[in-house]
């Protein structure tokens, strides 16, 4: 059973924690090949799945990546599947799941030359297509924003600083485990590479339920997924953020994680194609 483990270039050999796949895949007799996603010399139709990992330039290259699914639908199954991949490229699939009755974080979306004047105290400013902070902006009251590209700007939401932000892991449509990433003092960001403080935590229900509302009303199965919540001003557990193209699973944190993960790939793999 040959599959793809997909990352980027500068990843040559996946991210750290993705990397904890290998052996519980190997165990179940899958055989993963690492390959970058932008290398021109892969034969993406000698797989019998294209598994979406460590792409985390494609941010940089969105057109390039966009067509990159096209090419690989064509030949291989993918996961997750090439319309959740084009669907979570863009962060108007939060607009999509607002729409749903999710609780997403309140958000002035604005296209290229278009602007707003900041009404909240604190704001924060981030291209639609990027990741791991990358383009955010802090902004306060009476500020003016220009987008050059397009853009959301969301209230900040203070309890980040204090309860931090809540990522739930899913593997195969089951929970696997849940983190809590709290910024540094001084900082918004919550990401590991920016010195946050990670760590493993037992979900409580309402973080559950909030997690499962939002997996209830993607239009997609998935073999895995990433939900970050924030509790918001009205006190609610609210959608920050869908990751189900190439999110950090957190998988170092629970040393039953990766064999669960591996477990998803798996079935997803053995799945009948539709």
């Amino acid at each position: 059973m040959p599959i793809a483990l997909v990352t980027a270039e500068h990843l040559p050999e996946l991210d750290p924690d993705s990397r904890l796949l290998l052996k519980p895949l190997q165990e179940q007799g899958v055989d993963a090949e690492i390959v970058v996603w932008s290398d021109p010399r892969v034969d993406w139709g000698a797989f019998d799945a294209v598994v979406v990992r460590s792409t985390f330039d494609y941010v940089h290259h969105e057109a390039r990546f966009r067509a990159w699914i096209d090419e690989v639908e064509a030949q291989a199954p993918m996961h997750n599947t090439a319309p959740v991949l084009r669907w979570n490229a863009h962060k108007t699939y939060l607009r999509d799941l607002g729409e749903r009755s999710v609780p997403v974080v309140e958000t002035i979306w604005l296209g290229p030359g278009e602007s707003a004047t900041i009404a909240w105290d604190h704001a924060v400013a981030k291209p639609a297509v990027a990741g791991s902070a990358l383009g955010l902006r802090q902004l306060t009251r009476g500020d003016t924003v220009t987008a050059e590209q397009d853009l959301l700007v969301q209230p900040l939401v203070e309890s980040i600083t204090t309860e931090g932000e809540l990522s739930l892991l899913y593997a195969g449509g089951r929970l696997s485990h849940m983190v809590r990433k709290v910024p540094q003092d001084g900082d918004i960001r919550v990401q590991p590479e920016f010195g946050s403080e990670v760590r493993l935590e037992i979900a409580s229900d309402e973080a559950v339920a909030a997690a499962d509302d939002v997996l209830a009303h993607v239009e997609h199965d998935l073999t895995y997924a990433r939900v970050d919540l924030v509790r918001t001003a009205d006190g609610r557990l609210s959608l920050i953020e869908l990751e189900v193209i190439e999110p950090s699973l957190y998988l170092a944190w629970d040393p039953d994680a990766p064999r669960r993960f591996a477990d998803a790939i798996s079935a997803s793999v053995a799945a009948p194609r539709a």
